[in-house]
């Protein structure tokens, strides 16, 4: 067992929490290793600090010139990553080859907290990615603009690991309607599904009572929605703890716009993302006033 196992283990366990991290660096002072304290306690007293805080900006500063001297160094676990994020003194995001993840996984996890993951290429070792251990602790991964196919997916949503994601980005594929039947039983808080073929059908399945019943924030630009699956989301019974919507680039129509303006689950959400092009300016103001505080009309992009 390595002398730090049981310190990397707590941490692991309370992901959010300061406290084990802040001890993590207290031993790492007592063996010698004062950069990689400090880079954690910087790190922690950065993310409690209030945006724009000029204290805030101080700790970054400190935080980019400990990592420039040793940025090599506590990137190799993660090799080989193209790009890895820190936050609270530990990587938080990778960007890698699927193959490479496959190989490298083991010692990721060594390292820390296994951290949000965007795979490429991940249809060259699919068959790899279902058998890896069913426990695997990925939460968040992206697998967007990965030429996936329903079959593909398929394959990954048998994979037990799976079960445990809580955000998981599939834009820009080459997914279709019956995915979303397969997805409907995650346990999801966020979901993408942005450029894909999942029309009114695929959304009607989200809709279905029981399914992702976790789901805060779910992306459906551009997945040909149209006011069936629109009628079909803003239904009581749908999804009952979504929280954030993001409909843009949707041909949704006269009737889809009365679905929004005449229910009443809408005014439960936190916010809905459209797009000012894709509506008329009567449709815009009937669902300013309708919707206010609500309804975000984004850039046409």
């Amino acid at each position: 067992m390595r002398d730090d196992e049981g310190f990397l283990s707590a941490i692991k366990a309370s992901p959010t929490e300061d406290l084990p991290r802040l001890i993590y660096a207290d031993y790492l002072d007592d063996r010698g290793d004062h950069a990689r304290a400090e880079f954690i306690r910087i790190g922690c007293a950065r993310a409690r600090q209030p945006e724009n805080y000029s204290l805030r900006r101080r700790l970054a500063e400190r935080e980019l010139e400990l990592l420039a001297d040793h940025q090599a160094e506590w990137e190799l676990p993660y090799q080989p990553a193209t790009l890895v994020r820190f936050d609270r003194g530990f990587v938080s995001a990778i960007e890698i080859e699927a193959a490479g993840f496959v190989r490298q996984y083991v010692t990721m996890l060594a390292a820390g907290p296994l951290p949000a993951i965007t795979l490429r290429n991940a249809w060259e070792v699919i068959d790899d990615l279902v058998k890896l251990p069913p426990d695997l602790p990925v939460r968040e991964l992206d697998l967007s603009d990965n030429s996936l196919m329903n079959a593909d997916l398929d394959g990954l949503l048998s994979a037990a690991w799976f079960a445990g994601l809580q955000s998981l980005n599939l834009a820009r594929n080459r997914l279709t309607s019956p995915v979303a039947r397969r997805l409907a039983h995650l346990r999801l808080q966020h979901l993408v599904l942005d450029s894909n073929d999942i029309g009114c059908v695929g959304v009607t399945a989200f809709a279905a009572p029981g399914s992702l019943p976790r789901l805060r924030r779910l992306s459906l630009v551009e997945t040909d929605l149209r006011s069936a699956g629109l009628t079909a989301l803003v239904n009581d019974t749908a999804l009952p703890e979504l929280e954030v919507i993001d409909l843009r680039k949707n041909p949704l129509g006269g009737s889809g716009f009365r679905a929004l303006l005449t229910a009443a689950r809408p005014r439960r959400w936190k916010k809905l993302i459209l797009r000012r092009v894709d509506c008329t300016t009567e449709q815009v103001d009937r669902l300013i006033d309708a919707l206010n505080g609500i309804v975000v009309f984004e850039k046409s992009s």
